[in-house]
């Protein structure tokens, strides 16, 4: 046992052990939600009488600048690539839907993880006593902070009835989970549509949405300290022994219990 940060004696060293910190990332979440359009949703058209999926994409480099400036994304030869979906990630704010919100990060109350494994005690002899409890390894999780992160996707087609089949495929999946390992509650906003005229003299369809996912993130480390604690329960043995006794006392079983638990003492650390 060691002593961490303001010299709390309850923190266990975790050296030795090969438990995995989950942390959830905006990283994880753009993942999520690309994964979601690629192998979920798949939006389709026809296009040269064959069937293709739409390309997908987070806009990078100067794709905003090109949709800014000709309203479509260009290739090396200033050509419209049609059709194809971008996604751009606008803002990222708190959720204060959720009353866990405002939690502080440092209060370790959150998820409990019990080990699959439990080496703990397997040679002690109380473990052979009767009614003896065992004492249980377990890692204890912050709580996770509750954001709303936005998107705004961008969808262009060569005419009208390719987008309707693109956007209906889309809204199909409105306030639905996203996600593959990771799934995120997602809201798909209002679709805009305007016509663009390309430099070769096409025309394509735009139609413009937003889309506003609610994550519970955790990051593996905050500031220097790890995200997870290691600890143990309390091992505990009950006594419900009845023996001979004279008139003026009485026959009663004996419990012994712990005064407080591990999280616990945490949260009282912590408050005090």
């Amino acid at each position: 046992m060691s002593k961490g940060k303001n010299n709390r004696a309850y923190d266990i060293r975790r050296d030795n052990d090969t438990f995995t910190v989950p942390s959830v990332t905006p990283y994880d979440v753009d993942f999520a939600i690309l994964y979601h359009l690629n192998n979920t949703i798949v939006p389709q058209l026809e296009h040269n009488n064959e069937l293709i999926s739409v390309p997908i994409s987070f806009v990078f480099g100067d794709t905003p600048s090109q949709i800014q400036r000709y309203g479509y994304v260009v290739d090396r030869h200033e050509k419209a690539v049609v059709p194809l979906i971008t996604l751009e990630r606008t803002s990222y704010s708190k959720n204060t839907d959720n009353p866990l919100s405002n939690i502080p990060i440092d209060i370790y109350d959150g998820p409990v993880i019990k080990s699959k494994i439990q080496k703990n005690s397997q040679f002690d002899r109380v473990d052979q006593t009767q009614l003896s409890s065992d004492s249980i390894e377990f890692y204890v999780l912050n709580n996770p902070k509750y954001r709303n992160i936005s998107y705004n996707i961008n969808i262009w087609t060569y005419n009208t009835m390719q987008m309707n089949k693109v956007i209906s495929a889309v809204d199909m999946h409105d306030n639905t989970m996203w996600g593959d390992a990771f799934t995120f509650r997602s809201k798909i906003g209002d679709f805009n549509f305007d016509t663009k005229n390309t430099l070769d003299n096409r025309r394509v369809v735009r139609a413009t949405t937003t889309l506003e996912v609610k994550a519970a993130l955790s990051e593996e480390y905050v500031g220097k300290t790890e995200n997870v604690k290691r600890a143990f329960s309390l091992k505990r043995v009950d006594f419900n022994v009845e023996v001979e006794s004279r008139s003026d006392e009485r026959d009663e079983g004996r419990v012994i219990r712990p005064d407080s638990t591990y999280i616990e003492k945490i949260r009282r650390n912590n408050n005090g």
